[in-house]
């Protein structure tokens, strides 16, 4: 083109040009002036807007609150909610949305420049709680349709500080079977946050940093932590994770650490250097939020709390499809060779593999009330899990056999162990054959163990010594075996336990009988017994239907409250049968003991029953007394308190602290009679004691309480007493007599000397005058030569009703009489010295039967008008002196 035709066309068109110049610049005006402004976006005019947007996924909205314009690219919202099934799940405060201009002109460039928003929060399907928290976003175009994404994230109580690389590009056409398949993996995934949330109160919270990246319908994220102090559960978490959206979506996890600490309570594990690979392949069908493969492997796993040590490596292998689930377990170590297989399929599991194990190289061991003991220990310890073709129980689709040699569990003695049993589909555990020979013990059982709740039950048959065992059954059994004494042969048992791991009290109980041979249970030596053992949440029963020993046979039971209900009882009993009481009364407790500590006897008849308590530092009160009747018949000789009885029958009581005797028959010196005794109070030593005797030896009974127990005190006090001399205690056996007396004296048992009562003793069938009692009356008024017939001093009959006053025997009136005289006396004898003080009186013919010669003879008998006579001095030979009267 020539320049002056250029020149003349564009003069003509120069209006037309600097019209439109003048609309671009009004234009230019008019965005300038409306692209700071501000307008109220009304919420039915946006929720309409949202609406109409594509690439939202079926059942999802969007509502907002305080939504405005600014300018025509800006889009505010105060408050801006994300719904499923009209169920929050996302709540976004303050958001502000950079929409591209270019869209105003038809361009087909990415609708969104950037997004920021202050803060928001994630919440579970309840709509109640927030599983993430996340503030300060930034979500930015970078180029074409690449954005940029960074945020901070309070997730499940961790802190995650993330950047992402997303690529937003896509098409209509592929849209809709992303939308299904994004459901899908959100379905999933809201399952899998909802079990993560559930474990997540046992995690302390943690620091990490995350980039993720989006493209091609696929999303990958790396996360890193940064925050491995001591109290967190994991350290050094490296994480890679990748998400594809394709037919079915897929989702895999690579993870390691260098460690992993778990606590349920109890046991506090650390998983060294675990390596774990997750796949997930969602498929609407798979309602599971397992992974369709998994793969953990440990090198090392440290235990801490009831169960301390280290367990070896392994690795777990898990794979699932619709139809079933595969589950490998895998270990090869010097500790332990294992590889398990198992199937779960058509709702049942099978299980088949070898565990092979060296017990002397696993340091496990478990802290127990009965100390901290080492949980397997030994030479080889095999086990085998093969499909079961025959089962003995229902479902029991999988056998195992459990082989031990030299082996020894929670510090057991070592032995042979044999272990043939079944796992039903339930997983229930079935030892139908067990045998076990360790120690002193061998025996052959049973085990059945059930899940929810952990019920089991044993049955054990065969010998068993009870240390043996006492590691298994806890801080309960020792107690009960403590007083025994075992020969080399062990006791025979019969025994069904059966419980709940870890339940409530109450929900354990043992059944069982022994058998048991030439054992000792404290001082009693046992030579043959059958007892049944019953065990529940409050007491341990001991029944025994046949004990015998040396002496003859008893039956009885014994009844021990458990330690933990903290009972002042110590035990309970009852007892029947011959009781070889010097041998075997310490069973009754000390207090008991003590009580009776009097009597002594080789074998006694005995029925009775009694509750013994411990022994408490405080005032005892009624409830906590030790008590118990004791019914007692023994025809072979005893002795109380030094006293010989040669047969005896009644009854020994203790209640409220107050011990009672009370013996109807009793045969002692020669004589029959009855005894009673009975504390006055607790708080002292003081007893009232009742005894009548007839017909006893005088001699035998003079001597046997001259000689007992209750007189020590005053020999020990006085050992110069004077004692009857052996040549005249032999002269007085050889004269006899029988006496008969009745007292009743009340007294500090610790001191005899200070008893206080009365009583009667009469003496007969002897010749009273020819014997030391009194001097020897025939020898000693017949030393006066005084004029008297020649039985005057023949006497055959002694009454003497007496006090007892302290260490003082009291007499008012003394009859010694014979076939004429009578010899009237009154005075005291002490108890303490021997010393005997007599005033009497002799009158002749005073007992004679004929009334009228008695008169007369006493009218002219002048010897008690004008003379008594002073008996005094030892009591074995008192001095007689005779003192004239004064006259009227």
């Amino acid at each position: 083109m020539k320049p002056s035709r250029t020149y003349k066309s564009l003069a003509a068109i120069e209006e037309k040009i600097k019209f439109a110049l003048l609309l671009f610049l009004i234009g230019q005006i008019f965005y300038l002036s409306f692209s700071n402004m501000r307008i109220p976006l009304p919420p039915v005019i946006l929720d309409k807007i949202i609406e109409n947007i594509d690439g939202i996924p079926p059942g999802f909205s969007i509502h907002s609150k305080g939504s405005s314009l600014h300018g025509f690219s800006e889009l505010h919202f105060n408050e801006l909610g994300i719904y499923r099934d009209n169920e929050i799940i996302v709540n976004l405060h303050n958001l502000e949305i950079h929409i591209n201009p270019e869209l105003l002109a038809g361009d087909h460039s990415p609708p969104l420049l950037s997004l920021f928003l202050t803060k928001g929060s994630i919440i579970l399907k309840t709509g109640t709680k927030e599983l993430a928290n996340f503030k300060n976003i930034a979500f930015e175009k970078n180029r074409g349709s690449n954005y940029q994404l960074s945020a901070d994230v309070d997730f499940a109580g961790h802190e995650i500080r993330f950047h992402g690389c997303f690529d937003l590009s896509h098409n209509s056409a592929h849209r809709k079977n992303s939308d299904e398949k994004i459901l899908e993996v959100l379905d999933q995934a809201e399952k899998l946050l909802v079990e993560l949330e559930k474990q997540n109160e046992f995690i302390p919270r943690t620091k990490f940093n995350a980039f993720a990246n989006w493209s091609n319908n696929s999303l990958s994220l790396k996360l890193n932590q940064v925050d491995d102090t001591d109290d967190h559960f994991i350290k050094g978490l490296s994480l890679t994770s990748t998400i594809e959206l394709c037919d079915p979506p897929k989702a895999q996890v690579v993870a390691k650490a260098d460690s992993i600490k778990l606590s349920n309570g109890s046991i506090d594990s650390e998983f060294l250097q675990p390596r774990i690979n997750l796949f997930w392949k969602f498929s609407p069908k798979n309602n599971s939020s397992l992974p369709k493969h998994c793969r953990a492997s440990f090198k090392q796993v440290k235990l801490n709390g009831i169960i301390e040590g280290t367990m070896p490596s392994f690795d777990i292998e898990t794979v699932q499809d619709s139809n079933q689930i595969n589950v490998q377990v895998f270990s090869h170590s010097d500790v332990a060779q294992t590889c398990l297989h198992s199937i779960w399929k058509d709702l049942r599991w099978k299980h088949q593999g070898f565990v092979d194990i060296r017990p002397e190289l696993f340091d496990l061991k478990a802290k127990l009330p009965q100390g901290t003991l080492r949980i397997l220990d030994g030479k080889k310890l095999q086990i085998r899990i093969s499909e079961n073709h025959s089962p003995m129980v229902s479902g029991g689709l999988t056998q195992f056999s459990v082989l031990a040699h030299d082996f020894s569990s929670l510090e057991t003695p070592r032995g042979q162990f044999r272990l043939l049993g079944e796992l039903s589909k339930d997983g229930s555990i079935y030892v139908n054959d067990a045998y076990g020979k360790f120690g002193r013990s061998e025996a052959k059982g049973s085990y059945k163990q059930t899940w929810n709740p952990a019920e089991f039950r044993f049955l054990v048959k065969g010998t068993c010594f009870p240390p043996d065992i006492a590691n298994w059954l806890g801080t309960w059994w020792m107690p009960i075996w403590k007083e025994f004494s075992f020969k080399e042969e062990a006791p025979v048992g019969d025994f069904s336990i059966t419980g709940i791991w870890g339940g409530e009290p109450g929900t354990s109980r043992t059944v069982g009988s022994v058998q048991a041979n030439n054992i000792s249970y404290q001082d009693f030596s046992i030579t043959e017994s059958e007892i049944v053992v019953m065990i529940d949440e409050k007491s341990t029963d001991l029944y025994a239907d046949k004990i015998s020993h040396s002496a003859g046979q008893i039956e009885g039971c014994l009844f021990f409250p458990h330690k933990k209900l903290n009972s002042p009882l110590n035990f309970k009993f009852r007892v029947s049968g011959d009781f070889p009481f010097d041998d075997a009364k310490s069973i009754l407790g000390p207090t008991a003991e003590k009580s009776l500590n009097n009597l002594k006897a080789p074998l006694l008849k005995c029925e009775g029953s009694g509750a013994v308590y411990k022994t408490l530092p405080e005032p005892l009160s009624d409830v906590n007394l030790t008590s118990f009747t004791l019914g007692i018949n023994s025809s072979i000789p005893t002795t109380y308190s030094g006293i010989p009885i040669q047969s005896l029958s009644g009854t020994i009581e203790r209640q409220k602290g107050i011990l009672k005797g009370f013996f109807p028959r009793i045969e002692m010196a020669e004589g029959e009679g009855a005894i009673s005794f009975e504390e006055i109070s607790r708080e002292s030593d003081l007893v009232k004691i009742h005894l009548n005797m007839d017909g006893a030896n005088r001699v035998k009974l003079i001597d046997a309480i001259e000689h007992a127990k209750l007189m020590e005190a005053s020999k020990d006090e006085n050992p110069s007493l004077d004692k009857t001399p052996m040549d005249s205690r032999e002269e007085e056996n050889n004269l006899g007599g029988k006496l008969n007396i009745s007292f009743t004296a009340e007294g500090p048992i610790s001191d005899p000397m200070q008893f206080v009562g009365s009583g009667i003793s009469v003496l007969t069938d002897v010749e009273i005058g020819s014997i030391n009692f009194l001097g020897g009356i025939r020898s000693k008024l017949g030393a006066f030569n005084l004029p008297l017939p020649s039985d005057a001093l023949s006497f055959n009959r002694l009454e003497a009703p007496f006090f007892i006053d302290h260490q003082f025997l009291r007499f008012d009136e003394i009859n010694l009489s014979g076939p004429l005289s009578l010899l009237v006396a009154n005075g005291d004898i002490n108890l303490e010295t021997k010393e005997v003080n007599l005033i009497a009186d002799l009158k002749l013919a005073g007992n004679l039967k004929i009334p009228l010669v008695k008169q007369l003879i006493n009218l002219a008998d002048p010897l008690p008008k004008m003379t008594s006579i002073k008996i005094a001095g030892p009591w074995a030979n008192p001095a007689w002196q005779i003192h004239l009267t004064p006259g009227p």
